[in-house]
This record gives C-alpha cells, structure tokens and sequence, in this order.
C-alpha cells in the first residue's frame, strides 16, 4: 500500500516487518507440535 505521510508509512513498515518475523516464529513453534513435524531418531 502507499502512504502519503513518510512518517506514517514507516511506522507501518516497521509494524509489518515485526509482525512478519512473529508470525515466522509462530509457524516454527505450531509445526513442531503438528502431525508432520520432522522427528530425529534416536540411535539404537
């Protein structure tokens, strides 16, 4: 999106960049409890 106030559009671009990396973090943490997370077996 294009905003007009320089000031406000990097607030925004802060906020989204944030909220980008949380959301990266949130999918790390919910696949490794979901039914197709990659398992490490333990060595015999």
């Amino acid at each position: 999106h294009w905003v007009a106030d320089s000031g406000f559009a990097r607030a925004v671009e802060e906020y989204l960049e944030a909220e980008r990396a949380a959301v990266d973090d949130d999918i790390e943490v919910l696949t490794s409890y979901g039914p197709f997370r990659k398992v490490k077996e333990e060595p015999e």
